[in-house]
């Protein structure tokens, strides 16, 4: 058997699945497989709240008000707890990173 048409069988047979090529209703299942899991939600209450670095930050929350609609957009703080910056305060001669912060 020729090599070439043994290699196009091969790749002919192992083509890649990208969900969109010949794709069937029903044919993947979007169910949730485990119900341990909780829905993550923007917290526009508290005064406080605790950041995935495990810092407790003050929850500074933005609004304004649409104005075509005037429907009220609600902004969750998503960076408080986080440090802004990293100030250098030596450095050392030749060295890229400060020596220290």
């Amino acid at each position: 058997e020729r090599a070439s048409k043994r290699l196009r069988q091969e790749t002919n047979e192992q083509k890649p699945v990208d969900g969109v090529t010949d794709f069937k209703k029903g044919q993947r299942d979007f169910t949730p497989k485990s119900d341990a899991g909780t829905a993550i939600c923007a917290d526009f209450t508290s005064k406080e709240k605790e950041y995935t670095n495990g810092v407790i930050a003050p929850n500074r929350w933005r609004s304004h008000q649409g104005q075509l609609t005037g429907e009220v957009v609600r902004i969750p703080d998503v960076d408080s707890g986080y440090p802004k910056s990293v100030y250098p305060t030596e450095w050392e001669d030749g060295q890229v990173l400060p020596k220290s912060v």
